[in-house]
């Protein structure tokens, strides 16, 4: 019984695709909605990390290291997605410069950025994990992260802009480093 209850909670993308996009994942992760691109990003950042595991147990460190290197990008690009959202927004009169409503609007949207971005890849590997420990065949689950893992790929570009975004915004004192 206590199998069955858990079954009927998780979402019906979980146990019906062959990845766990909720958006579609043929479409670009920068055409989706913010909650969906979020979400597209946080499901990166949890195969890739799970890749990673995979190979620090078969002793590839520096394959692990490449791969976890690709889930802190993912990670940074679910922050960066909400900071992009709130820009796409605003309207800004570069003549009369920045006013104290956008800075405190693109505060907000950085500091809901970074709460996203440290809560939503937890989220997301607690559903995967879970799928894999209710699977009877490991080797679907595996199929699942790889599946998942060349739909990041095919993302990788967006995934590097927001993160060279990132570092501009860093480096002109835009943005604080997320840790």
């Amino acid at each position: 019984m206590k199998y069955i209850i858990i079954f009927l909670f998780l979402p019906s993308y979980v146990l019906a695709s062959d990845s766990w996009f909720r958006g579609d994942p043929s479409q670009s992760f920068l055409s989706q909605t913010i909650e969906i691109e979020g979400d597209s990003w946080a499901t990166c950042a949890s195969a890739y990390d799970a890749i990673a595991e995979i190979q620090r147990a078969n002793g590839k460190t520096n394959t692990a290291t490449a791969f976890g290197d690709q889930a802190n990008g993912a990670e940074l690009a679910i922050a960066m997605a909400q900071v992009m959202s709130f820009l796409k927004s605003e309207k800004i009169d570069i003549a009369n410069g920045v006013t104290s409503e956008f800075q405190a609007g693109f505060g907000r949207a950085w500091d809901v950025g970074k709460l996203k971005m440290e809560n939503l890849p937890v989220a997301k590997t607690t559903l995967i994990m879970a799928h894999l420990e209710m699977t009877d065949k490991p080797e679907v689950w595996l199929n699942q992260v790889f599946e998942t893992m060349n739909v990041c790929l095919a993302n990788k570009d967006a995934q590097q802009m927001y993160v060279d975004l990132w570092r501009t915004m860093l480096a002109d004192g835009w943005l604080a480093s997320p840790n």
